[in-house]
């Protein structure tokens, strides 16, 4: 009789795999049946968001050399090393994760985009914006950090939106989905922690702007950035390797020292014992 065979599920479809010594189905994060193909975005809505990341990534690099002198010392403040740090975070990475969530986010919960018209009109919004904001930091020039600043935030607030809407009627991948729950609330904070450094910047009295520097970072680089890259992780991973997810108490683990770092993180920002609670996150 024939070898027995794994029944592997993934994105682009259905295929046979490696016998299983334990003869388990191995489900695969990505459905392949017509009710996940069906919610599939057109490639050029999310090809936007991924040709911005290459271009602002290309931007970059001459900040930085222009300002290559300055790097070893830096400790904050406007110029050209702050604004080729946010042509990678804002524009590189931040683009990428709008593309990459947008296509793979509905097809893996099973719930279709709010809006394919507000999800191409992100993009119309975020990045000229960010790139906007990527030139007051770098030039420096405030007004032009403060219209830049005002419409990312209003990207990210209507991204917020659409990212919400899937991941409040998700039915499955509910790991995926607490992890970017978090980054959701992560990202609008960073958000926050952003206006209110700017506002600083123009001339508005913040009482610790270093502490609100350094809660942005953290929010933005691990709450929201990183946590959503692990949650993404359990789907794409599986999917590509053809292999189990890990087990449940493993990531819901990682979910909640991510909770734990974050917190902890931010309380050091803040208070004076911030050496200890930095160490601890």
């Amino acid at each position: 009789s024939p070898r027995p065979t794994t029944a592997v599920r993934c994105g682009c479809g259905s295929r046979r795999g490696p016998p299983d010594p334990r003869g388990a189905t191995v489900f695969v994060a990505l459905p392949v049946d017509a009710a996940g193909r069906s919610r599939l975005l057109p490639w050029t809505l999310p090809f936007r968001f991924f040709v911005s990341a290459a271009l602002f990534h290309a931007a970059a690099w001459p900040l930085l050399f222009a300002a290559a002198d300055d790097v070893p010392r830096f400790q904050g403040g406007l110029g050209p090393v702050l604004g080729a740090l946010h042509a990678l975070t804002l524009g590189t990475l931040m683009s990428t994760v709008m593309g990459a969530s947008l296509q793979l986010l509905p097809v893996a919960t099973v719930q279709a985009v709010a809006s394919q018209r507000l999800a191409a009109l992100l993009w119309w919004i975020y990045t000229p914006s960010a790139a906007c904001l990527v030139a007051g930091m770098s030039l420096p020039h405030p007004a032009l950090l403060a219209a830049g600043t005002a419409g990312t935030v209003a990207a990210v607030v209507l991204f917020a939106a659409l990212l919400g809407h899937n991941l409040a009627r998700a039915k499955r991948q509910q790991d995926s989905v607490l992890h970017g729950w978090l980054a959701w609330g992560a990202m609008l904070l960073a958000a926050a922690t952003a206006t209110l450094l700017v506002r600083w910047y123009g001339g508005a009295a913040l009482p610790d702007p270093r502490a609100f520097a350094r809660a942005h970072l953290v929010l933005g680089v691990f709450g929201f950035m990183s946590v959503l890259a692990a949650g993404f992780s359990y789907i794409l991973v599986p999917m590509f390797a053809v292999t189990r997810q890990p087990a449940e108490g493993l990531r819901r683990g990682v979910l909640g020292a991510a909770v734990a770092g974050v917190a902890l993180a931010l309380a050091g920002a803040f208070l004076d014992a911030s050496p200890w609670l930095l160490g601890a996150a």
